[in-house]
C-alpha cells in the first residue's frame, strides 16, 4: 500500500512540473518579441500621418515639436518640449499612441 502512495505521489509531482516548464518555455519566447529594437530615421513633422498629427494636436497641443522619428517597424517617436521638460511620445505603425517617456534634460 505504501508503494502505490508512492507512486501516486511521484506520478503527480511528474505531471504537475510539465505544463509549468512548457508555460515558461512559451512565456520567455514572447517576452523576446517585445524586446525588438527599433531603429529610428528623422522625418519632417508635415510627413506624420494625419491621425499622428491630430493626436499631438489634441492631447500635446501645450508641447513644442522638437524632432519627430519614423521606425524601420513603421512606429513613430516624437520628441516634444515645454519648459518643464521633454518627452518622447511613441505611435503605432496605424498612428495609434503607444506610450510616453519621460526625457532627462
Amino acid at each position: 500500500m505504501k508503494r502505490v502512495l508512492i507512486v501516486s505521489a511521484v506520478a503527480l509531482l511528474c505531471s504537475l512540473s510539465i505544463p509549468t516548464s512548457v508555460s515558461a518555455g512559451n512565456l520567455v519566447s514572447e517576452t523576446s518579441l517585445v524586446q525588438e529594437d527599433v531603429k529610428y530615421e528623422e522625418l519632417k513633422a508635415e510627413e506624420l500621418p494625419q491621425k499622428v498629427q491630430t493626436a499631438l494636436a489634441k492631447s500635446y497641443s501645450d508641447y513644442a515639436m522638437l524632432k519627430s522619428f519614423i521606425g524601420n517597424d513603421g512606429s513613430y517617436k516624437i520628441i516634444l518640449s515645454k519648459p518643464e521638460g521633454n518627452i518622447a511620445v511613441y505611435f503605432n505603425a496605424k498612428g495609434e499612441f503607444v506610450k510616453q517617456e519621460d526625457l532627462a534634460v
